[in-house]
């Protein structure tokens, strides 16, 4: 998608459209959530997700329904190029399980895990985003599976008796705009590496500015990646516009690392690495 595109789909995730529909609304753990019937900005039919007014998720309909509407979704496809191989996938917030669908239909044979904190999101994204069909796919293909597991990211990420390890982990936790905030912190690092393979790849999306005053929230997530892992790139969904709120994936990983358009993001004294403490 050129920059003027990505910079109208910026805008119109966090602005309700005018010619949106409200198809549903109802309470969930993070606020009111809405499902809405609106046009992405080639005209395309989009159902998105809207938690208090921000747009979290969304999905194409009819043929177009395991295809990313997001840019930053289609970014996450750069860890496939790095790490073909992969097949063991961590997927931290399901919401519209845009991305999750998107896996088990594009890349054959993955056992993808999601985790998303709210049973009642899940049950939207069966009925709304088309997750029941993703479901089904994956059951009728023995190389593939999708776990769903109901629990916080981090108490996931910690727990004692989980000893899968990932390939490959995509964090998609968001409350606002906002990611979860233990995911950001040093342990958070700590755990997020401990739960990879070698030279397996973590991928966040971090909406933040690359530089001036609205840098902090992704300058403090790469010093407290860096304290983990070996490599941490920024893959910027909106390079020319640097001051402006946008997002941008961080990759880290302590294997090899390299995507177009990915640059390390330069550290400044406001950047720090946060702990838990400082967090809470």
């Amino acid at each position: 998608m050129p920059i003027a595109l990505e910079w109208l789909f910026s805008w119109l995730r966090r602005c309700e459209s005018p010619k949106s529909e409200v198809l549903c609304e109802r309470p969930a753990l993070f606020g009111t959530v809405r499902v809405l019937a609106t046009q992405d900005p080639d005209g395309l039919p989009l159902r998105v997700l809207d938690v208090d007014g921000t747009w979290q998720s969304a999905t194409y309909l009819d043929e177009g329904w395991s295809e990313l509407a997001f840019p930053y979704h289609r970014a996450y496809e750069c860890a496939f190029m790095q790490r073909p191989q992969a097949s063991r996938i961590l997927v931290l917030g399901g919401g519209g399980y845009a991305y999750p669908k998107h896996l088990l239909t594009h890349h054959g044979g993955l056992s993808v895990d999601v985790v998303e904190i709210d049973p009642r999101m899940t049950e939207l994204a069966r009925e709304w985003f088309f997750l029941d069909r993703a479901e089904r796919l994956a059951a009728q293909d023995p190389d593939a599976s999708l776990r769903i597991h109901h629990l916080d990211a981090r108490a996931f990420l910690d727990s004692p008796k989980k000893k899968d390890r990932y390939d490959l982990i995509f964090n998609d936790c968001f409350a606002h705009e906002k990611p979860l905030m233990t995911l950001t912190t040093v342990e958070g690092a700590r755990e997020l590496r401990a739960n990879l393979t070698d030279d397996g790849i973590y991928l966040t999306n971090v909406v933040s500015a690359l530089s001036g005053s609205h840098s902090q929230l992704i300058r403090d997530v790469c010093a407290a990646l860096r304290t983990q892992f070996e490599n941490v790139l920024v893959l910027p969904m909106a390079p020319d516009e640097p001051h402006a709120i946008d997002n941008n994936v961080v990759i880290a990983s302590d294997g090899p690392l390299s995507a177009e358009g990915a640059t390390p993001l330069s550290p400044t004294p406001r950047g720090r690495a946060l702990t838990d403490v400082q967090v809470l």
